[in-house]
């Protein structure tokens, strides 16, 4: 396969044996939300409760029962999630690694959430898992799962919640216009530069 892009036959190379594995995404999903998670101290084997890794040493026992998993946060190959600016400077670059690990987000630390793939527990957290009002006729675009995972990370905390991400990949095929995001984000790019320090110093009662 040759074409004007040198690089795409190698992508195209790393990335096929990775889909020609039985991936199941929503039983990943099942699995990362029916399993415990760890929040308060950050587990260096990653998930302890996957089949082949366990607490280090160090661990403190008190803690190895977990907390419940409210949501599961998986992660893209091919195309990556990348805002406009990042979409211009790297308009080639394709994720090809393929990181077989779960792990929790630590207490107290938000992340960029994209709704692309996503599982949570209806019961636990559906309430907060709202995505905010985006789009037309809004001033702001694209930041609809951002919203979401700020608002549902920090109650999440609150609550004693956990929240994994990592495992599932999806294959994530189509890129979207970079010069239409730059357009709908570019008010949000300077949003979130207000907004993230608001929830870092949110303290819910």
């Amino acid at each position: 396969m040759t074409g004007r892009n040198s690089t795409k036959p190698c992508v195209l190379n790393s990335i096929i044996p990775l889909l020609l594995q039985d991936i199941n995404a929503l039983e990943q999903h099942i699995k990362n939300l029916l399993s415990p998670a760890t929040p308060y101290i950050f587990n260096t084997l990653y998930d302890p409760y996957r089949e082949g890794a366990d607490f280090v040493r160090g661990y403190p026992f008190s803690l190895r029962e977990g907390v419940p998993t409210a949501i599961s946060h998986g992660l893209w190959l091919n195309i990556p999630d990348y805002d406009a600016p990042t979409q211009m400077v790297k308009p080639l670059e394709r994720n090809t690694r393929y990181v077989d690990a779960v792990m929790t987000i630590p207490k107290g630390t938000l992340y960029p959430m994209c709704g692309m793939n996503l599982a949570f527990d209806r019961a636990l957290i559906g309430p907060a898992m709202y995505f905010g009002l985006m789009g037309e006729g809004q001033p702001i675009g694209r930041y609809d799962d951002m919203w979401a995972g700020w608002c549902s990370k920090v109650i999440c905390d609150h609550l004693g919640l956990g929240v994994k991400t990592g495992l599932p990949y999806i294959y994530h095929s189509k890129a979207s216009n970079p010069f239409t995001n730059l357009r709908k984000e570019y008010k949000g790019i300077f949003w979130q530069e207000e907004i993230i320090p608001f929830f870092q110093q949110l303290q819910l009662r």
